[in-house]
């Protein structure tokens, strides 16, 4: 019990006193601030001219210092027992660099040392963001929600106020599409929803992201035109890491567009080999069919002893489409993941060996040491954790000295134990010189440990009768302990303590004692790993009903608890549910919430303080030991956000993703089922939610992401299956596009799920009825062909793909069960190509949808005006125009824009359709069109003459040169 005088100094700088001020300063106004607020002389030579500035500076620093006066304290204490004393800093030292000088108190004794505060703590953002869906279509809604901390580099906080934030959308341009400064709700987070503009079709596949404050843009989605696939595959493979010599078994589940499992199906697997260490081998075609459940398995074989990595194409044809994948794994010498770690390589005997391991609970490892072949030691056995990693130590004597490895092997049926080799070095113990020059060494029992875990460390290398200090710590003392070396003066003493959650998720060790002759000794540091499982929230979702039929309303309980098993009230959810079939096009590719904010280390940023006085007796110099944060590396740390690259689960595109009409994508079901942004749980833990399921068959991914409004920050999130189905499914395909006169082929596939055999009745909206029989667990495809109707002058066209028309719906009724009580709406969406237009890309290709063009300020505008005529022709124009100013084009005026701006046009045009638009040119239209062609030719553009010699060929005209220009009444037409 030693009494202690501690010294505070407060340590001001005058670039942070003086604020944005300082930057722009001179140096003479510099000078004279920092000698007002420091209260100091200016020692170097002053000139007549800067007088004026030294003076501004001086009166901004007298300001300045009013304001953050000089501050010194002194504090007087006395250390406990085991020799430590705990001052708790004033709040006026708080987050501020000061200086510390520490005496012990007594007039006889003169020791003292002091220690310095590094700089402020600075903050950084770090955020993560989520869409309701990875993959949208231009003219759908996206909805967000964005999860905000700030960070700095140890510790979280929730911030609050308003932040800029903006969305931008980057494919073939790049373009902001909504930026607004927004607040930050209570519990640190933002969401929105913006809709995409039809007009972003022009710009192709494209990506959507966000950004929050000045951070880095974060991934939300992709934007592409494509059509739900009718099938899908799913592929799992039984093992992730397969031993050399086993089976893959891949287990294949192949579904409908209702998420029901297509039967009866052969699909082929071509495997490839490529050894590690030989040329590539080619594997075996196999082959087998699905089951009742859509399910079929492949046993693939692999090469016996030799570590390889094989690649499988997978193949199958189903409703006349073609499948493709790619698969790909390795075969190793173990039956099972491993990854093993020695915390040391070089050790010395006396040591301790300590080895760090992920492998299955259920493994059982045997290891051992070896020098040259030779085995040194006993075997031991590791035993796998249910936590997924584990460890386990070994004391080192005289008996492993010189060993060069550590040796693991895993016994396998059928052929020699799996082994690998870690590379050691065993050196003798050290000699009795070495030992008095004070080696000291801390042993911890585990270095990856859970909060609450009971926990140990063994200090190495004391001297007689000498104590240990243990400190762990980070940016700030978390544990000090003092323990005496053991009774029998063996240089050991142990350290006890159970594991604090706020540790986590790491923290750092190291030990201080005095050796004589050389003073204070530290050991090596090292990072104790503390798995944050206290901010780490169980959501669970528990729907009203074990099944669902289409149409149904769907009510269900999430409920959140904490890592003990309480409820979480309080705790906000944003819920997403949409068409599993999506997650094959685009995977959603958020990271893990719990592993991006709280996965990171935490520096050592304490301090040794240094001693001023060595005239003093050395016995009592380690009870003045004073640790204290001090950041060495200045508190810098990245800036870290979401969105950036990580695992990636790749559905390969897959089930026939194709690019298809966007009128008729239009006309489709939205993938997504519903959007909560947020929702809040009661006192125990559960929100409700409720909504009604689509009409038709389907199964669905809901994704639930929680967290609540701590600073520190506890989030989980949970993805379940829903699906609603039907005794007989159905679904309806046929051609995007058809042209009036043809006949519309439609394919009717029918899949009974039930048991038993069940009769179906299928009526089409020409009156007629087929009726026919499913065997159980059976499908049928039906072949229609109806007639196609003809073109409405009333209605208005629409421009997709490169053809103009009307968007028709063909509508069957489907009845199935007993006396037909199970009804279902069939309904096919086609576009009905105008005749007499021609189906160009190139010519029509800059008609949007809805007669809405976007238009850039200096930019080359291309421009389509379609006119309809008396006679029934059907002409179109198309030229380029600079809009530099207001010009008339027909029924069109172009107006300039400002900068950077994008806008929407609408198209002034009349879409008049008379039957006489069917018939064939008569010869007064020819001539009328025909007086037109003067001012076709007087365009004189290369472009268009080849594109209307390109168009004569499609039609069968022939042309005397390629780049010739149709004349007469046939070119006429033509153009017409």
């Amino acid at each position: 019990q030693e009494p202690l005088a501690i010294e505070l100094r407060l340590v001001r700088n005058p670039a942070a006193a003086a604020g944005a001020a300082w930057a722009d300063a001179s140096a003479p106004w510099r000078a004279g601030f920092r000698a007002a607020f420091l209260d100091e002389d200016i020692t170097a030579i002053i000139r007549d001219e800067d007088e004026a500035q030294i003076a501004l500076g001086r009166a901004a620093g007298r300001a300045a210092r009013e304001l953050d006066p000089p501050l010194r304290s002194t504090h007087f204490l006395t250390s406990d027992a085991s020799g430590l004393a705990r001052l708790a800093l004033p709040a006026a030292f708080h987050a501020r660099p000061y200086h510390a000088l520490v005496r012990i108190d007594r007039g006889d004794v003169a020791v003292a040392r002091e220690v310095s505060h590094g700089i402020e703590r600075s903050w950084a953002l770090r955020s993560l963001a989520w869409a309701d869906r990875p993959l949208l279509r231009p003219g759908e809604t996206l909805h967000w929600r964005a999860l905000l901390r700030e960070f700095d580099g140890s510790r979280l906080r929730r911030p609050e106020g308003r932040i800029a934030a903006a969305i931008r959308i980057i494919g073939l341009e790049q373009h902001i599409l909504w930026e607004e400064d927004v607040t930050i709700a209570d519990d640190g987070s933002l969401h929105g929803s913006l809709t995409l503009p039809i007009s972003l079709r022009r710009l192709g596949p494209s990506i959507v992201g966000l950004r929050l404050g000045e951070g880095a843009w974060q991934h939300l989605a992709k934007v592409r035109e494509l059509a739900l696939p009718d099938f899908t595959l799913e592929v799992v493979q039984a093992n992730e890491a397969l031993r050399s010599g086993e089976d893959q078994v891949l287990t294949l589940t192949l579904r409908d567009a209702h998420g029901a499992g297509i039967a009866d199906t052969s699909i082929t697997a071509q495997v490839l080999i490529h050894p590690l260490d030989g040329p590539s081998v080619p594997g075996q075609r196999l082959s087998a069919r699905t089951d009742l459940g859509g399910i079929a398995r492949l046993r693939v074989p692999s090469l016996p002893g030799q570590p390889a990595l094989y690649r499988a194409t997978l193949q199958l044809q189903h409703a006349g489409q073609d499948y493709l994948r790619h698969l790909h794994w390795r075969a190793s010498v173990f039956p099972f993941p491993l990854q093993v770690e020695l915390r040391e390589s070089t050790l010395r005997a006396g040591q301790t060996l300590h080895l760090r391991g992920t492998f299955p609970a259920a493994a059982r490892l045997q290891w051992w040491l070896e020098v040259d072949g030779r085995r040194l030691g006993e075997v031991h056995e590791w035993q796998g954790d249910d936590r997924g990693w584990s460890e386990t130590r070994l004391p080192l004597t005289d008996a492993h000295v010189g060993a060069t490895a550590v040796v693991l092997s895993h016994p396998v049926l059928d052929g020699p134990p799996a082994r690998r080799e870690l590379s050691l070095r065993v050196n003798p113990a050290p000699s009795s010189r070495e030992l008095r020059a004070g080696e000291l060494r801390l042993e911890p029992s585990a270095t990856r440990v859970d909060p609450g875990q009971a926990w140990s460390a063994t200090l190495r290398g004391l001297s007689p009768q000498a104590a240990g200090l243990l400190v762990i710590g980070d940016d700030m003392l978390r544990l000090a302990a003092v323990a005496n070396g053991d009774p029998d003066h063996r240089g050991h003493a142990t350290f006890r303590s159970a594991i604090d959650p706020s540790w986590g998720p790491s923290t750092q060790l190291q030990a201080v004692s005095y050796v004589p002759g050389r003073g204070f000794v530290e050991s090596p540091r090292q990072t104790l790993e503390i798995r944050p499982i206290d901010t780490l929230l169980r959501v669970t979702v528990q729907p009203e009903h074990a099944s669902y039929r289409p149409g149904d309303a769907l009510r269900a309980r999430i409920m959140v608890h904490d890592w003990q098993g309480h409820p979480a009230a309080g705790v906000r959810l944003s819920v997403g549910v949409v068409d599993q079939r999506l997650y094959h096009l685009a995977e959603d590719e958020t990271p893990d919430l719990w592993e991006y904010f709280h996965h990171y280390q935490r520096p050592w940023q304490l301090s040794l303080g240094t001693s001023i006085s060595q005239q003093v007796p050395q016995a009592l110099l380690w009870r003045a030991v004073i640790q204290r944060w001090q950041p060495l590396d200045d508190g810098a740390f990245g800036n870290r956000t979401g969105g950036g690259k990580r695992r990636i689960v790749g559905r390969y595109g897959g089930s026939r993703a194709s690019e298809r009409s966007s009128v008729l994508l239009e006309s489709t079901t939205s993938p997504l089922i519903l959007w909560l942004a947020d929702i809040q749980t009661d006192a125990q833990g559960v929100a409700q939610i409720h909504f009604p399921l689509p009409n038709e068959p389907g199964s669905w991914r809901l994704t639930a992401r929680a967290n609540d409004a701590a600073d520190r920050l506890r989030v989980g999130e949970v993805r379940q299956d829903l699906s609603a189905q039907l005794s007989v499914q159905a679904h309806l395909r046929g051609p995007p596009v058809i042209t009036p006169g043809e006949q519309l082929p439609l394919e009717v596939e029918l899949h009974n799920r039930q048991d038993i055999p069940t009769k179906v009745r299928l009526h089409g909206p020409d009156g007629q009825t087929q009726e026919l029989e499913l065997a159980a667990h059976g499908r049928r495809l039906l072949q229609l062909a109806l007639a196609v109707p003809a073109i409405d002058a009333q209605a208005p066209l629409r421009w997709d793909a490169g053809h103009l028309g009307q968007l028709q719906q063909q509508q069957l009724r489907l009845e199935s069960g007993p006396n037909g009580a199970e009804v279902q709406e069939l309904r096919f969406s086609y576009l009905l190509r105008l005749p007499g237009i021609i189906a160009q890309q190139r010519l029509l290709s800059a008609m949007p949808a809805d007669a809405h063009m976007p238009i850039a300020e200096a930019a080359q505008a291309a421009h389509v005006e379609l006119h309809a005529f008396a006679d029934g022709g059907a002409r179109a124009r198309h030229w380029l125009s600079q809009p530099t100013a207001a010009m008339g084009l027909g029924d069109v005026g172009f107006k300039p824009l400002g900068p950077g701006v994008l806008r929407e046009m609408h198209l002034a045009t009349a879409f008049e359709l008379v039957p006489k638009l069917l018939a064939q040119p008569s010869p007064a239209r020819l001539a009328a069109v025909a007086q037109g062609w003067p001012s076709l030719e007087r365009l004189n553009n290369d472009a268009l003459a080849l594109l209307l010699s390109q168009i004569a060929h499609q039609q069968g005209m022939p042309m005397a040169a390629p780049r010739q220009r149709p004349a007469g009444l046939q070119g006429a037409w033509l153009l017409a």
